[in-house]
């Protein structure tokens, strides 16, 4: 049977169906979890109006709050799969009860107007491009439910929930673009559309799983297809079509061509292509460069990473009011006000790195970006030897690298195997390195020790992974020999002598 209205489930709580309708809606609640958590709450509603509201005394302005609680749910008839003749009456009953339980309002409530996600969020919900759907595959005892979709021009993000055959809801946990998993867009013509990254995937409170990734530059509403084989190493096939509409959130969409504004410093430049203003973000493409050529040497192909460019910003109102700050801006001076996510991708020859980064919606009405400088990843050569048996003896002397007049002390240098679990097979997964601690006064350095490169006695050389004061390097087979520790790469603030403004309108 269909799903019961939410008047019907309220009468079956407090037993004023008829035998039959009783005994109907009994049988459905053995399979139907939506309805099974309604239930729940109406019973937990008459027991609290039974303990604390016996008498209530409803306030004079009762009526006007209530229609406004009417209005955010007015578009949620499919969560409650209710026919429209009854949806005014469902919506009624369900708004007055809000107002004693947020448990309930929390059941109602799109999950994108929740404190779970960001305010972008609130504000695409808000201008009703969330859409409440029902895409589900089910296999093997476990079945993958889409419940929300939220589209725009910047990005698409839905909710879902992984339940088994009794009901219960599991961990919702999916490992994407591995071998067994995979999320492709699909335009109407069954091409697939080349995608900028692979979405980013939240575990949220109450077993609901968000994904999350950029919309593909299209002009028409795709498909995005779910292709599951694997969930938390149970098999199976749960393959979805989700359509995404984009036609509606393309002419919501505003873009303003920054006109590659230009700024050079040194050896780098930025230049600011365009801003898009979509319902759930602000989004800002620029490119930043290398003016010229940078300098090779051996150690350059073992360096994890390449080097870069990063610019840091801050977006501020007429009155000089901060906004948001950029990705870079706040990794160094610890602000990351209106920031979402940011992507980026590099040249062939690396020297050219396209970024994207998106904010909350930006709603002031003369916006400026407002550039304090740039970051730039700079090649050094600064090394120190290495003998790691010395570095047990607490008599010998630690080894010593100076940079910048400023002592990096190198504490000790050992072998780690590290066990842990995951939540695909094998789930056992078992990590060998070895890792080099040091210390240094990160204050008086001022400069971010980015890249080092670790050299054996044989002049093999091994790439570094960087972890702060924790150096981590694979595939070093023993330790009985001298080493030398490479500094190849520092990440060094350079200011505008004065900041430079570029205004996001016209």
């Amino acid at each position: 049977m269909n799903c019961p209205s939410v008047d019907k489930l309220s009468q079956y709580v407090d037993q004023l169906l008829n035998q039959e309708e009783q005994k109907n809606v009994e049988e459905h609640l053995k399979q139907c979890v939506s309805c099974q958590q309604i239930v729940a709450l109406f019973e937990g509603e008459e027991q609290f109006i039974k303990d604390t509201l016996q008498a209530p005394t409803l306030p004079d302005d009762f009526e006007e709050e209530i229609l406004t609680q009417v209005k955010p749910y007015k578009k949620k008839r499919a969560f409650w799969k209710v026919g429209s003749g009854v949806a005014a009456a469902a919506v009624l009953s369900v708004g007055i009860l809000t107002a004693v339980s947020p448990s309930l309002a929390q059941l109602i409530t799109s999950f994108f107007a929740t404190e779970q996600v960001d305010s972008g969020f609130h504000e695409a919900e808000m201008l009703g491009f969330v859409e409440d759907v029902n895409y589900e595959a089910t296999d093997n005892g476990l079945t993958v439910r889409i419940n929300e979709v939220m589209a725009d021009t910047t990005r698409i993000a839905f909710t879902y929930q992984v339940i088994d055959k009794n009901g219960k809801v599991k961990n919702p946990h999916i490992e994407n673009w591995n071998e067994k998993n995979n999320m492709k867009f699909m335009n109407k013509a069954n091409e697939e559309l080349p995608q900028e990254d692979y979405g980013s995937w939240h575990y949220k409170e109450g077993d609901i799983g968000l994904f999350e990734m950029r919309t593909p530059n299209v002009s028409e509403d795709v498909i995005l297809k779910w292709q599951i084989r694997d969930i938390n190493g149970k098999e199976g096939t749960w393959d979805m079509d989700i359509p995404i509409p984009i036609e509606k959130a393309l002419a919501s969409m505003t873009e303003l061509d920054l006109q590659n504004a230009t700024y050079a410093q040194q050896n780098v430049s930025v230049t600011f292509e365009k801003v898009r203003f979509s319902p759930s973000a602000t989004e800002i493409s620029y490119t930043t460069a290398f003016t010229e050529p940078l300098k090779e040497t051996k150690l350059s192909a073992k360096e994890h990473g390449q080097p870069k460019v990063d610019v840091a910003y801050t977006i501020e109102d007429e009155n000089g009011a901060l906004l948001a700050t950029n990705f870079p801006y706040s990794f160094y001076f610890d602000n990351g006000q209106g920031a979402i996510s940011g992507f980026g991708s590099t040249s062939d020859d690396q020297q050219q790195f396209s970024q994207k980064e998106m904010f909350v919606p930006i709603k002031a009405e003369k916006p400026s970006i407002v550039v304090a400088g740039f970051l730039n990843h700079e090649m050094v050569e600064e090394s120190v030897k290495i003998y790691p048996p010395d570095l047990k003896n607490k008599e010998k002397d630690k080894p010593l690298l100076v940079f910048n007049g400023e002592p990096i002390t190198v504490k000790s240098m050992e072998k780690v195997t590290k066990t842990g679990w995951r939540m695909e097979w094998p789930f056992l997964l078992r990590e060998r390195y070895v890792e080099i601690t040091i210390d240094y006064d990160r204050e008086k350095i001022k400069e971010e020790l980015d890249s080092w490169v670790l050299e054996n006695s044989k002049g093999e050389l091994y790439t570094i992974y960087n972890s702060g004061d924790r150096l981590l390097v694979y595939g070093v087979d023993s330790l009985d020999e001298e080493f030398t520790l490479h500094l190849t790469k520092v990440v060094k603030f350079n200011p505008l002598e004065e900041p430079w403004r570029i205004p996001l309108y016209e």
